[in-house]
């Protein structure tokens, strides 16, 4: 077993008065891997496999190889570098002569979902814990006996509050900083003695991140960690013994994590705590050697580097670098919470007996136009803000208050609501006067539930609105019938009136009303979303008399043809759409998403590696045109977006209606004669239609390649003639028009992917998702039938073939929104999707319509899940420790 700390990365934390401007780093701001990160992992992948030579396999084996990271960019990508080092394709498994590399799998599980490797996930007991500790009476005195020190950092930084616990908002920037000091800066107030000492006050402050026991009762749980390998293993173990393939069952010896906390039990450390700057860092901070590594070979984010086996850390065996998972929170131009004195509260009591001054105008421009945009003065113009996302239509302004109101300065929360059908736009904002509290609330508060939906938090911004945005409200004036205002005009409507500046303003602004800046006539693309299905794949099931068992690769995995099948798609998407997708990846532009399964994580990889082929300012490795890019997953059984299969009573209920219904036995019953046959040779019931996809799948697999890959050792049973195997595909074909055929099947499966689709297209048509460009489904034929039925388009002709894709476009032509759709069978040309519904041009506010209240609220409830079993279900897939409340 193999736990790793990813590599080198951007800030993730930064102070107000920093002169490096954050927003400088090219990869992203929010601690992204860099180029020199994802070399660190690639050799450390290089140096595991010299070190294991004789124990690790030479190739890639899902039976014996598992990989997990948290779901954040860099440990994802950092897994999938050291992996490249680490398996580097052999002759045999060489699929592209240009490129030595060869995807696997990360398999990663949602923030708010890992209760087994993320530290932070919401947990209050442990966050009271955690709290008690930075309060406890030897942190106070190191801090007392700091406090000059720390009044300097306060005053250098612009930080009100600096705690131990804060010190790594003063480390991160500045050592991520002096790392590449060739192209950023360090304040020239860090010397290396303070730097030193900064360093040595961060690396004493990890020694109480979990150094008490109601700390560690809820953090780094290795009983966690081993229940997901244990059912990692069976459930591997029980695919293997259905399909009777004869396949090696190992257990998982090797699972490299990538950490944001440790599996350690770290302790403070020992007596003095002052500063001398030689002994402390002696002390308290030296690199450690190679064998320390007891158990893990490369340190976690943030915290220990060594496990040793009595499980005791300590400061002196910390890296140099710290990796948080925090965001760039507070800018500079904003001033730190500063609690109100009596002196102040004095001058404000006096100066309110004196005549009240105007208000400052809160002023916007664009395209050369200004206005005053009144709604800003329901703020503080001082306070801390955030941007709460994904808020559905039950949240009110209330319900969004009460779930920020713990935080003792919270001022104000406004959900975000449409002026004519007051529904909501889908985004709200929440204030704070205390920027901790600000902090803590980004932390704390994204991903959990507000309402029916987990909300999404990112620092907000008020930035001048660009020219989109200026003539998106003048298309909504218009609509309501008001004019263009003009110099000196009375407050309209849309809480808008405009500055006075000059009449040739006036006319520009006209201009960008009527849509003559900028508009082309077939309209702009703004969004793409894409579903595409994994390549080639060994048999996912079989039946017990099929002679042909045995595949290399595994159950259900990618071929080296369907790792190929996948990179030739991301090549077309790269040709289509050149002039719309950016050239080097962007975690800003582009996300992807994928079932929980090998195949479609391995799809997505090599269908990302010739769409986001490195460019020169990309290159980290001259012998290697690859770069990684994250896929995000989620398990299994809680994803009711992609996994048509996601574990529901009620649906698997309504779909086994579907196989008894008269529709589908007329069919078993007029291909009488097939049936017989196929009991006969199969070993199966064969008394539904939902059964030919045991059959086909098999034989499907084998024929195809027999046919197209020589190479291959695979055949047909004897009794499998080309009229056999045909009339097999053809009721298969039918078969899948039974899987989302009826409305209440709909209601849990495919649904939730139709309205997480529409929910974006939203985000993007209201700016609040203004930089995301593209977004990506790895999945499977189900996922891409669901969505067809839905779109009431599919039929038996239809059956997606392996790297089949739906394209989604959002476009944008003079203000309004239009979907189009299109639909790409394996090798077949595009073909537009008419859509009875909506014909073409379709506009987004019609294709919502036609989808609304298409998701039961509560997936758990709607399912049928008792409360008991519910409990249960979450704690095996999530490892929560349940104390009685739904989290």
């Amino acid at each position: 077993m193999q736990i790793w700390r990813h590599g080198d990365r951007t800030p993730a934390l930064n102070f107000s008065l920093n002169p490096d401007d954050i927003a400088s780093w090219a990869e992203g701001p929010d601690g992204e891997l860099t180029k020199l990160g994802i070399l660190q992992q690639f050799r450390l992948g290089e140096y595991l496999r010299n070190r294991y030579q004789n124990f690790l396999p030479s190739h890639y084996s899902s039976n014996l190889i598992y990989v997990r990271s948290t779901d954040y960019n860099r440990t994802i990508m950092s897994a999938l570098a050291n992996l490249a080092g680490l398996f580097q394709p052999s002759a045999e498994e060489q699929w592209n002569e240009n490129l030595p590399w060869q995807p696997i799998p990360v398999h990663s599980v949602p923030k708010n979902m890992d209760y087994v490797l993320n530290m932070e996930a919401d947990c209050p007991l442990a966050k009271k814990a955690q709290d008690n500790i930075w309060q406890s009476a030897e942190v106070l005195a190191i801090m007392k006996e700091n406090q000059q020190f720390i009044d300097f950092l306060k005053n250098k930084t612009g930080l009100e509050f600096l705690t131990l616990n804060d010190m790594v908002r003063v480390f991160d920037p500045i050592n991520c900083a002096k790392i590449h000091s060739n192209q950023h800066v360090i304040p020239d107030w860090v010397t290396e003695e303070v730097f030193e000492k900064i360093h040595t006050l961060f690396n004493i402050s990890t020694t109480f991140w979990m150094s008490t026991p109601e700390v560690k009762k809820f953090r780094g749980k290795m009983e966690n960690f081993e229940k997901e390998i244990a059912a990692q293993n069976a459930r591997s173990q029980a695919i293997g013994s259905g399909i009777g393939s004869g396949r090696v069952q190992a257990n998982l010896q090797f699972l490299p994590h990538s950490l944001q906390r440790p599996f350690s039990n770290a302790q403070t450390p020992p007596q003095s705590k002052t500063f001398n700057s030689t002994s402390a860092v002696n002390q308290y901070y030296h690199q450690s050697s190679s064998s320390t590594a007891a158990v893990i070979e490369a340190a976690p984010s943030r915290y220990t580097d060594v496990l040793n086996r009595t499980g005791v850390a300590d400061a002196a065996k910390f890296t140099s670098q710290v990796l948080p998972q925090d965001v760039n929170l507070v800018k500079s131009r904003r001033s730190d919470f500063k609690p109100t004195s009596t002196a102040t509260l004095a001058t404000t009591f006096n100066s309110s007996k004196s005549k009240a001054k105007k208000p400052a105008r809160n002023l916007r421009t664009a395209g050369g136009a200004v206005w005053e945009d009144l709604s800003l003065n329901e703020w503080d113009p001082d306070d801390f803000r955030l941007f709460c996302g994904d808020l559905g239509n039950e949240v009110s302004d209330e319900l969004l208050s009460k779930a920020f109101r713990k935080y003792p300065s919270f001022l104000k929360a406004k959900v975000i609501r449409d002026k004519r059908s007051n529904k909501t736009k889908g985004y709200g904002f929440v204030s704070f006067k205390d920027p901790q509290d600000f902090i803590r609330a980004l932390r704390e508060m994204d991903g959990k539930y507000v309402g029916n939906r987990p909300i999404k938090l990112r620092k907000s911004s008020w930035k001048d609105r660009n020219l989109d945005a200026v003539r998106k409200k003048c298309k909504e004036k218009q609509k309501l019938g008001l004019r263009i205002p003009v110099a000196n005009s009375a407050e309209f409507e849309m809480n808008f009136h405009w500055v006075p500046i000059c009449l040739i303003i006036i006319l520009m602004l006209n201009n960008i009303c009527s849509g003559s800046v900028g508009q082309q006539s077939n309209g702009e693309l703004r969004l793409l979303q894409v579903i595409w299905r994994h390549g080639d794949r060994t048999p996912a099931m079989n039946f017990p008399l099929n002679p042909d068992q045995v595949w290399s690769e595994g159950i259900g995995e990618l071929t080296k043809l369907g790792i190929s099948q996948q990179y030739q798609l991301g090549r077309f998407l790269r040709h289509r759409y050149e002039n719309f997708l950016p050239k080097n990846y962007s975690s800003h532009e582009i996300f992807i998403r994928s079932t929980d399964v090998n195949r479609t994580l391995m799809s997505a990889l090599a269908n990302l590696a010739a769409l986001f082929e490195p460019t020169s300012d990309d290159m980290w490795n001259k012998n290697l045109s690859w770069q990684p890019i994250p896929v995000h997953t989620v398990p299994r059984d809680l994803d009711n977006v992609l996994n048509l299969e996601a574990k529901c009573p009620a649906a698997e209920k309504l779909q086994m209606e579907v196989w008894h219904s008269d529709e589908a036995m007329s069919i078993v019953k007029t291909n009488e004669a097939l049936f017989e046959l196929l009991r006969l040779n199969t070993g199966l019931p064969m008394n539904t239609l939902e059964e030919i996809s045991t059959v086909y799948d098999p034989l499907h697999c084998a024929h195809k390649h027999v046919k197209k890959i020589h190479e291959d050792k695979h055949s047909l049973p004897n009794w499998v003639t080309d009229e056999i195997y045909e009339d097999i595909t053809r009721l298969f074909n039918i078969s899948t028009t039974f899987w989302c055929s009826s409305e209440k099947v709909k209601t849990f499966r495919g649904s939730y992917l139709v309205v997480d689709i529409i929910e974006r297209m939203k985000r993007k048509a209201s700016y609040v998702d203004e930089n995301l460009k593209f977004y990506a489904y790895s999945a499977h034929d189900e996922t891409l039938i669901g969505f067809l039925e839905h779109m009431r388009v599919y039929n038996a002709t239809m059956v997606p073939t392996y790297a089949s894709m739906i394209l989604i476009e959002l476009l944008e032509l003079r203000g309004k929104y239009f979907v189009q759709i299109y639909f790409k069978n394996g090798n077949n040309s595009v073909m537009p999707l008419e859509l009875k519904f909506c014909p073409h041009p379709c506009s987004l506010k019609k294709f919502e319509k036609n989808f609304k209240n298409i998701t039961p609220l509560d997936w758990f409830s709607a399912c049928g899940f008792p409360s008991v079993e519910t409990t249960d279900w979450k704690t095996k897939y999530v490892q929560l420790p349940y104390d009685g409340a739904e989290s």
